[in-house]
């Protein structure tokens, strides 16, 4: 369906970058559009944007993983090695948040 219709308005630089300061690392449109349809626009914090993409990658990974295992009918798992990935995920993680 696709979204049609253009709404321009005009602003002053000081308006422009009030928007642009509050929006943060969001576009624009969808930024002004959640809020003026009254729902508040999602953001990453910054602090946690790297570990959500490296969570992204690990997710990725383990649905390779999962079709590789479900083609081939299985694998042997290195536990110490998941169980050694986990802990620095979780070591990430936490440096992420501090």
């Amino acid at each position: 369906m696709g979204r049609k219709i253009q709404i321009k308005i005009r602003l002053d630089e000081e308006e422009h970058s009030a928007l642009m300061a509050k929006k943060g690392s969001m576009r624009l449109a969808p930024w002004l559009r959640a809020c003026a349809l009254g729902s508040t626009p999602f953001q990453v914090p910054p602090i946690n944007s790297q570990a959500v993409a490296e969570l992204g990658k690990i997710g990725s990974n383990l649905n390779q993983l999962a079709k590789f295992a479900n083609r081939s009918g299985g694998f042997d798992l290195d536990h110490k090695e998941l169980k050694t990935e986990m802990a620095a995920l979780r070591l990430a993680l936490q440096a992420g948040s501090a």
